[in-house]
């Protein structure tokens, strides 16, 4: 079964790096995580090794290494995408370097890696407590899975200066599951790992060892081909969870060199489009989609949007979409038309992002609104 496990993850994770790697449209974030996957698939290719060649012990360092790289890869891949970055920013590599470093020293100062492992476990045996490694790998991995949640609660704060919609798409639910499996699969192979170095009997480790990366890389490899990058104008996302939205909104407007007869001229352009055109019957529209359509830059769309038209992206778009919905309520011509098919004749991409913004807009549900409609009538 050990044999089994670390072969299947092997082929799914580098099936998987190739995939996602190569996924279009290219982006920063799917070549993060297709490296991420191809480290994985090195955990296991190293597994391999020792069940047919017995020299675990030689690579242990690299093991090491790569086991601790996990953690920054899921940071790294969380800052990406959220962050509308085209190119890998090079300060984001010095993530990397303590752990090339720590490889480097562990290799330098163990002059037979081979009685290195069981030097390193007889070390273990004399820490007081016993389990300290453990707890401080563990902390590692907290620090880093926090920081990465940080970046998704900020982006939440804002999602509604980038999207017309609401989705899993957009919500960012599902790499919040992501960074939840990652916690509990590998503090679990951390505990066993721990409790067998210390000198637990645990004859059929590698087998949950193995399973347990192997259940993280079907978690990853399905998530991570469904999700793209998403089109934001988040260029440095801030790690700060205690300021409030508008605070961060207007620090980056202060830089963003924007005249007032410019913000005006692009108040009118945008209305003017989004009166003229169906373009928010487009029920993913994005910031990013808009920008394109009328030539505004999307950091100066949201600008304009927030300090000239006083709306947010989410709530400028769907008041269009309401009062679509509500001329075809008050129709007979789409009396036979239900709420749903409205609510998607108006843009809107669910029955309940429908409702909500309607009664928000109006005072009234789709059903409250039809019957006063009627009376009057």
């Amino acid at each position: 079964m050990d044999i089994a496990f670390i072969y299947i993850g092997l082929a799914q994770s580098l099936f998987s790096a190739f995939i996602i790697y190569f996924k279009k449209p290219r982006n920063v974030a799917n070549r993060i995580l297709g490296f991420w996957l191809l480290a994985i698939s090195g955990m296991f290719a190293l597994n391999i090794v020792k069940i047919h060649f017995e020299a675990t012990q030689d690579f242990w360092p690299i093991s090491l290494t790569l086991s601790t790289s996990f953690p920054i890869f899921l940071y790294i891949y969380t800052k990406y995408v959220v962050s509308d970055y085209t190119k890998f920013q090079a300060l984001d590599y010095l993530h990397f370097v303590p752990l090339l470093v720590g490889c480097f020293v562990l290799i330098y100062f163990v002059p037979s890696l081979t009685v290195g492992i069981e030097e390193f476990k007889e070390e273990l045996h004399n820490i007081n407590p016993p389990d300290e490694v453990g707890y401080v790998f563990r902390l590692y991995i907290w620090v880093y899975c926090i920081l990465a949640l940080i970046f998704i609660i900020n982006y939440r704060k804002r999602i509604k200066n980038y999207f017309s919609f609401k989705s899993y798409k957009n919500s960012l639910n599902w790499l919040v599951f992501i960074i939840i499996a990652f916690l509990v699969i590998y503090n679990y192979i951390i505990y066993i790992s721990t409790k067998y170095y210390l000198g637990a009997y645990m004859p059929n480790i590698e087998t949950f060892r193995s399973g347990a990366l192997l259940l993280f890389v079907y978690i990853l490899s399905f998530w991570g081909f469904k999700q793209n990058q998403l089109a934001t104008n988040i260029r440095t996302p801030k790690l700060n969870i205690f300021r409030k939205d508008d605070e961060l909104e207007s620090d980056r407007y202060q830089k963003s060199g924007l005249t007032k007869k410019k913000a005006e001229n692009y108040a009118n352009t945008l209305i003017n489009h989004m009166n003229n055109s169906d373009s928010w019957k487009n029920n993913e529209l994005t910031v990013a989609i808009l920008s394109e359509e009328t030539n505004i830059p999307k950091h100066h769309v949201t600008q304009v949007l927030n300090e000239n038209i006083k709306k947010n992206f989410y709530t400028f778009v769907n008041e269009y979409r309401v009062e679509q919905a509500m001329q075809m309520i008050k129709s007979p011509e789409y009396d036979t038309l239900s709420f749903v098919g409205i609510a998607f004749e108006s843009g809107f991409n669910s029955k309940t992002a429908f409702n909500i913004f309607f009664k928000k807009y109006t005072g009234m549900t789709p059903s409250e609104f039809k019957r006063s409609k009627r009376k009057s009538a």
